[in-house]
């Protein structure tokens, strides 16, 4: 069981994908930047989120271990080889108010925005 004095919130906030966005992330790790080393991450859908809405791309295996990190064009830490990291990823549907909690190591991303109004998230990172 968990302190209550031992839970912060590392991280929280609103992220809108619209289609003409440039704001997706690549296939990546949380653990990259983090300075919690126990930490979980909560990403909350505000709608329903259907395939092609710009949902996550979610590791069909996860891999539970650090993998080697490079820095894209934003600065951004994405695994190498993201066309490999793609085809190991499923789109993840939601219902509105779904929750889905991710550890420091999932392989995860943004998946490409084609259809439907702008998506809405809640996001927030959590050090245990």
């Amino acid at each position: 069981m968990f302190k209550k004095n031992k839970i912060r919130i590392l991280t929280k906030g609103l992220r809108v994908i619209e289609k003409s966005s440039l704001r997706t992330y690549p296939i990546h790790q949380e653990y990259p930047g983090m300075k919690s080393k126990s930490f979980l991450v909560f990403w909350i859908s505000l709608h329903e989120i259907k395939k092609l809405y710009g949902g996550l791309l979610v590791s069909k295996k996860v891999i539970n271990k650090p993998l080697t990190h490079v820095l894209d064009k934003r600065k951004y830490n994405i695994l190498k080889n993201q066309n490999y990291w793609k085809k190991q990823t499923f789109e993840k549907t939601f219902s509105t108010g779904e929750l889905l909690t991710i550890g420091k190591y999932v392989q995860h991303g943004t998946a490409p925005k084609k259809l439907g109004s702008p998506r809405w998230s809640c996001i927030i990172r959590v050090g245990l």
